[in-house]
């Protein structure tokens, strides 16, 4: 029977140091809806009929998901995608070979659930171009659902990120990012940053990569940007711990239809 993986007690001690060393409240983002006024995400209430096809270019520099919002150069393309919850229940982890090795599996740091016509988009892949960082860049998003009384990421949420990527036999470090506890990854051609952000309820995970080179620091300061430029409206929905909250794309160009007058 293969011995399952343990994170080493270093890397847990340097996990400590770094929650330890986080204030208790921040002046910067990413924001709840709550922070923002309650009718930020009023528009997400409509729900189109998507006129595009899930692959595209967005043309505006906010874009807006069911659950999300953040700035983003013009330019770059999103994926949208069915992930796994952050607490690692279910189905072992694919290795990094079963699931090909490309960067769209390796980025988000899990297996796939079955994608049928209705399933709800909860991961989010941004492709930033060449252009932009001097390499292509990938930036998965997603956001899970949070205790109130708990800092998931800090407390547990970065160990499964840890675990996903040992499986892949990654060289693994901890990185301090403004938000606290990030994991880096490293492989002989590849490079991988998962930055995690405790909310009120929430908690907007970060994964940033590249493919056939080590990331630049200006791709990571990108993905940090678009962090920070982030609302997350958490909902009313009941939605267990460490459960993905759904992220599928809003084309705001649709408006809601207005209520005939009286």
């Amino acid at each position: 029977m293969e011995e399952s993986l343990q994170i080493p007690d270093e890397i847990r001690v340097r996990a400590k140091e770094i929650a330890s060393s986080l204030p208790s409240q921040r002046d910067f983002g990413p924001l709840d809806s709550s922070q923002v006024g309650p009718d930020f995400f009023e528009e997400l209430k409509y729900r189109p009929e998507r006129p595009r096809g899930r692959r595209h270019a967005i043309d505006s520099l906010h874009v807006w998901t069911t659950s999300l919002a953040f700035y983003a150069p013009q330019g770059i393309s999103v994926f949208e995608e069915v992930e796994e919850d952050i607490t690692g229940e279910g189905d072992e982890p694919a290795s990094r070979e079963e699931r090909g090795d490309k960067p769209t599996d390796l980025v988000k740091g899990g297996d796939e659930k079955s994608t049928g016509s209705d399933a709800e988009p909860d991961v989010l892949h941004v492709l930033v171009p060449e252009g932009f960082t001097g390499q292509e860049t990938w930036i998965s998003l997603s956001v899970f659902a949070a205790p109130r009384t708990e800092k998931l990421w800090q407390s547990s949420g970065w160990e499964y990120s840890y675990l996903q990527l040992l499986a892949d036999n990654a060289e693994l470090s901890l990185r301090e990012t403004p938000w606290g506890i990030g994991v880096s990854a490293r492989y002989p051609n590849q490079q991988v940053e998962v930055i995690g952000v405790d909310g009120p309820r929430w908690v907007l995970r970060a994964t940033v990569s590249t493919y056939g080179d080590m990331l630049k620091d200006s791709g990571l300061e990108l993905a940090q940007d678009i962090v920070e430029s982030a609302v997350v409206h958490r909902g009313v929905t009941a939605v267990g711990p460490g459960e993905c909250l759904p992220i599928g794309l809003i084309d705001r160009r649709n408006k809601p239809p207005r209520p005939a007058k009286a």
